[in-house]
C-alpha cells in the first residue's frame, strides 16, 4: 500500500449503538440469568417491568444518537400499544408475541404523521409538539369518552396471555418479556450497522451534505419516527404483560423526561446505556423501597449531575467513545520531505 492511500485512507467510524453491541448484548443476557437466582418473585416482577421500560428507553436512544432526535412521545405509544395488545388478547385470544408485534406495528403507523412533521420542525419544535401529543393521548386515555376501552384512571387488568401455547405466569412471563426485549435491543444494534444507520449519521453531521449525495432524508426522518415509536409501542405491551396491569397515569408527560434521563444517565449513544440507564433510575430505587416522589426527586438529581460530570453517559466511564482521528495514519509523505 503506498503512503499516499495509507494516507488518505477512510478513518473507522464509530455508528452509535453499534459500539460495543456484542459486549453490551452479553451483558444484558448475564443480568437477565443471574436476576431470577438472587431476586424474589415481586422483586423479579419490578425487574421485568424495568427489562420492558427499556426498550422505550432504547426507542429514545435511537432518536438522540441518530440525528439528535427528543423522541418525547413515547409515553404516549407505549400507551397506543399497551392497550392495543390488551385487547388483542382479551378478545380475539391472540398469543402474546403476535399481539406485541400488531401493537409494534399500530404505534409505527401512528407515527408517520409526526414523521411527517419533523421533516417541517427544528428538533426543539418537535420536542415540544411530542409533550402536547403525549399530554392529549393521556388526558384522552383517562376521561369517561373512552373509558370502555381504557379503564379511565384506573386502568384495566392485562389479559393472561400464552406464548408458544404455554400460559404466561410467572417466571414463563418473565421469559417472555426478557427474550422479545433482547431481541428488541439485537434488532437496533444490527439496524446502525446497515445502510440506514450509515445515512442516520451522515444527516446528523450535515443534513445539506446528505441532500447532495441524493438522499431522501424527509423519508428516512420519516422512517426513524416510525422506528422509534415501534420501541415505544413494542415497550408498552411489554410493560403490561410484565406488571399485569396498565394505566393512563402511568404514562403522562413526566414520564417523557424520566425516559431521557434514564437514555441520557445510560449513555445514548451506548447499546447497553438504555438498558444501564433504567436499572439505575427505574429498577434500583424500586427495589430500595422509595416513594414515587423520591424517585422523580431521584431522577432530576442524577439527570444534572451526568450532563455535569459525564454527558456522555455513566458507560463512558468505562468504555470511552472512540475519536475519529483527522489524520489516522501519520505516515510522511515524500512532499513532507521537500525543502
Amino acid at each position: 500500500m503506498s503512503a499516499v492511500s495509507r494516507r488518505w485512507r477512510r478513518p473507522p467510524i464509530a455508528l452509535p449503538l453499534a459500539r460495543h453491541a456484542g459486549s453490551g448484548l452479553l451483558a444484558m443476557v448475564i443480568c437477565v440469568a443471574v436476576a431470577p437466582m438472587v431476586l424474589s418473585n415481586y422483586q423479579l416482577v419490578l425487574f421485568s417491568g424495568g427489562i420492558a421500560y427499556a426498550v422505550s428507553v432504547l426507542g429514545i436512544a435511537l432518536g438522540f444518537a441518530s440525528v439528535g432526535m427528543l423522541a418525547l412521545t413515547q409515553p404516549a405509544m407505549m400507551l397506543i400499544g399497551g392497550y392495543t395488545a390488551l385487547h388483542l388478547i382479551a378478545l380475539w385470544h391472540l398469543p402474546f408475541l403476535l399481539a406485541a408485534a400488531i401493537a409494534t406495528l399500530t404505534g409505527m403507523v401512528v407515527a408517520v404523521p409526526l414523521g411527517w412533521l419533523t421533516c417541517r420542525l427544528d428538533r426543539f419544535a418537535f420536542a415540544v409538539l411530542g409533550f402536547a401529543f403525549t399530554y392529549l393521548v393521556a388526558m384522552l386515555a383517562s376521561s369517561g369518552m373512552v373509558v370502555d376501552i381504557t379503564g379511565g384512571e384506573l386502568g384495566k387488568p392485562f389479559p393472561a396471555a400464552i406464548a408458544f401455547g404455554y400460559p404466561l405466569r410467572g417466571l414463563a412471563t418473565y421469559a417472555a418479556v426478557s427474550l422479545v426485549s433482547l431481541a428488541a435491543f439485537a434488532v437496533a444494534a444490527v439496524l446502525f450497522r446497515s445502510t440506514l444507520g450509515r445515512v442516520l449519521l451522515i444527516m446528523r453531521q450535515d443534513d445539506i451534505v446528505a441532500r447532495a449525495m441524493g438522499i431522501n432524508t424527509n423519508l428516512h426522518r420519516i422512517a426513524l419516527t416510525a422506528i422509534v415509536s415501534g420501541y415505544g409501542a413494542l415497550g408498552g405491551a411489554l410493560v403490561g404483560q410484565a406488571t399485569g396491569f396498565i394505566a393512563p397515569p402511568q404514562f403522562d408527560v413526566a414520564l417523557s423526561i424520566s425516559l431521557l434521563a434514564m437514555a441520557l444517565v445510560g449513555g445514548a449513544s451506548y447499546l447497553f446505556g438504555a438498558f444501564a440507564g433504567t436499572m439505575a433510575l427505574q429498577v434500583a430505587p424500586a427495589l430500595l423501597g422509595l416513594a414515587q416522589d423520591d424517585r422523580e426527586l431521584l431522577v432530576g438529581i442524577v439527570l444534572l449531575l451526568c450532563l455535569a460530570v459525564v454527558p456522555n453517559g455513566i458507560l463512558a466511564l468505562l468504555r470511552p467513545l472512540p475519536r475519529m482521528p483527522l489524520r489516522p495514519d501519520k505516515t510522511p509523505l515524500a512532499s513532507d520531505h521537500r525543502p
